[in-house]
């Protein structure tokens, strides 16, 4: 698998249910990038817990994943979805 669907507090044994995943509409992803900056420590990165949830996910299901998958955040509404990063970071960049 070299796509990988990833998000925060979404995911569980009922199921995987992070952004737009599950909706039909559905068809566009940001890519997740992991990269550090001068406010990583302040906002952090969850990069290392998306690789371990591919790990898990690969083993339950039997899937293998390539050597480096491509994280996305799956969504209705790039745009929208991307202004909200970009408020956030916003907001974050403000706060430091």
């Amino acid at each position: 698998v070299q796509y990988w669907a990833v998000g925060r507090d979404c995911c569980g044994a009922s199921g995987f249910f992070c952004d737009g995943v599950g909706v039909s509409s559905a068809h566009s992803g940001l890519v997740v990038y992991n990269r550090t900056d001068i406010f990583t420590p302040w906002v952090g990165s969850d990069v290392h817990f998306y690789a371990q949830a591919v790990q898990m996910s690969g083993a339950r299901f039997g899937l293998k994943s390539a050597a480096k998958p491509l994280l996305l955040r799956w969504v209705v509404n790039v745009t929208v979805a991307r202004a909200g990063y970009v408020g956030r970071a916003w907001v974050t960049w403000l706060k430091a």
